[in-house]
């Protein structure tokens, strides 16, 4: 067989024109799956401004939605004025059902993520906290953290917080200042490991001061601008995106 490219000819010995296309196609057959993200090109959470819509109060089994303990979406409120746009989340209690009282220290946001083909990624989550200045008893903490989750998203209501455990997690704190005027940012850097179903994004306004049992919990703590972005994509095969050994060699007989 001869191949010819431009002026030059290669000899080939033996090789027919079945035997390259097989070759071709196990090359193929190994390459990763092209990821359905593209890197930095979009915020993977919905409605990361908090503009639209309000908080759910339960344990989320959708994608899209902010949901778990109370908040609210607000507007310029105790001298502190929304990042970007026009509103930002409020944190109010440490429980889902409130008034009841609570021992929890975290008041927790959280949105479901599907992330099947992201598995090897690298991702950024990033948020902006503020709060008032508030008093001696008034709370500093912020948290943000980021889950993997084996299974069925739909299911995560039903079985938290005993099931299903997470395959993974990282989180990173904040020690915020007492200026309403500035926004401080919290950033983390995390690979999604092989097997994720699905992640589970949470911001946290913590009582790291003085854990208030009943009522209102916080004097005046804000998050906004919280995305989770792409930085490097997966080198994970997808199985599923390609077609099997098999099925190649069927197609060249």
């Amino acid at each position: 067989m001869q191949i010819l490219h431009k002026r030059h000819s290669i000899n080939i010995p033996n090789v027919s024109n079945t035997q390259l296309r097989l070759c071709f196609a196990t090359t193929l057959l190994f390459l990763p799956a092209i990821v359905p993200y593209s890197v930095g090109a979009q915020n993977l959470l919905v409605n990361g401004g908090f503009e639209s819509g309000s908080p759910q109060h339960f344990f989320p089994s959708t994608t899209g939605l902010w949901a778990t303990d109370p908040a609210l979406f607000v507007g310029n409120e105790n001298g502190v004025t929304p990042l970007e746009g026009m509103t930002m989340m409020r944190f109010l209690y440490t429980y889902p059902d409130p008034p009841e009282a609570s021992a929890a220290i975290g008041s927790d946001l959280r949105q479901l993520v599907e992330a099947t083909s992201l598995a090897g990624a690298t991702v950024r989550l990033t948020a902006s906290c503020n709060r008032v200045t508030g008093d001696s008893q008034t709370d500093t903490e912020f948290r943000l953290y980021i889950r993997a989750y084996a299974g069925d998203l739909t299911e995560f209501n039903d079985n938290f917080p005993t099931a299903p455990p997470f395959i993974a997690q990282s989180s990173v704190d904040l020690v915020s200042d007492a200026d309403p005027g500035t926004w401080e940012t919290i950033s983390l850097d995390w690979t999604i490991p092989v097997g994720t179903d699905y992640v589970s994004v949470l911001i946290s306004a913590r009582e790291n001061i003085h854990n208030d049992l009943a009522g209102v919990e916080f004097d005046g703590h804000y998050a906004d601008d919280i995305k989770l972005e792409i930085v490097a994509p997966t080198s994970v095969p997808q199985a599923s995106a390609h077609r099997s050994w098999g099925e190649i060699k069927q197609s060249f007989r």
